[in-house]
């Protein structure tokens, strides 16, 4: 099966997948489509602005709970230290 760049011609899939995947100028789309398009990508970056938020707040728990640990670490190493000096 050939295509229109080497000559051939073209079957109908091949057609669709070059042709149906392109994107559409939103000059072309009707005014409600392009309201719904753009409602939709609202849609989507407050969606993705959620999304960061709850990973924000996952990383300051984390970030948290480390800091617990260093502590408790740190406090733990100065009483070997301590311990040393007073051997």
């Amino acid at each position: 099966m050939g295509n229109a760049s080497d000559g051939g011609n073209c079957d109908h899939a091949d057609w669709a997948d070059a042709h149906l995947l392109e994107p559409v100028p939103a000059r072309r789309l009707p005014a409600r489509w392009s309201r719904s398009v753009h409602l939709i990508a609202e849609d989507r970056n407050e969606l993705r602005i959620v999304e960061l938020e709850l990973r924000y707040m996952q990383q300051q728990e984390l970030l948290q709970e480390l800091s617990e640990v260093l502590y408790e670490q740190q406090r733990e190493l100065s009483a070997l230290r301590a311990e040393v000096e007073a051997l």
